[in-house]
């Protein structure tokens, strides 16, 4: 299982960064994890659902984009949204990111700050929303363009990650709404 294998190999770096935030009272943050019902645990699936959609686990992924962008590192955080990333990270990460002379790079350098940068993005998708369903198609539809595939694609981490979410304890319906996005 693809979630399993994340959480192996990045389960202590996502804790770390969840815990860093907590402890830096980052507002933005603290409406992420309500809308994840205050569990640490659905924050963590959340956030391993993005790894496995954005990389699929791969830290050192970039993807060029027709706009100019460039997706980077294991939450393919793009540098059009490194201001807001800056916005909403809390220390030690806004200060390491703010330093990077190649933020790109920093982010593929090291994961923590990548999975870091990630979770900004989510804090900053969470003040605009208020449930998990809607910070999902919020996250998962802020830079794609409408192909097909990519539809099917975000249904299926969606859905994995119920499935997920359930296997764990937690019974929250995702409310598969990607499915009625018109474009």
């Amino acid at each position: 299982n693809i979630y399993e294998s994340i959480n192996s190999s990045y389960g202590s770096l996502i804790d770390k960064v969840l815990s860093n935030y907590a402890k830096s009272n980052n507002q933005a943050f603290y409406k992420l994890l309500s809308l994840c019902n205050g569990e640490y645990n659905v924050l963590k699936a959340q956030i391993i659902a993005t790894i496995y959609m954005e990389s699929s686990g791969d830290p050192n992924l970039t993807n060029s984009n027709p706009n100019g962008t460039t997706d980077c590192g294991i939450m393919q955080v793009n540098t059009g949204s490194f201001n807001d990333a800056l916005q909403y990270m809390s220390s030690p990460y806004k200060e390491q990111f703010a330093a990077a002379s190649n933020k790109c790079q920093a982010l593929i350098n090291n994961p923590e700050l990548g999975i870091a940068a990630g979770v900004a993005i989510l804090n900053s998708k969470a003040i605009l929303t208020s449930n998990l369903s809607e910070l999902n198609y919020a996250y998962v539809n802020a830079n794609y363009t409408c192909w097909p595939c990519e539809y099917k694609r975000r249904y299926c981490v969606l859905t994995s990650m119920q499935q997920y979410l359930n296997s764990i304890g937690y019974n929250i319906n995702l409310n598969q709404q990607l499915c009625q996005d018109n474009c």
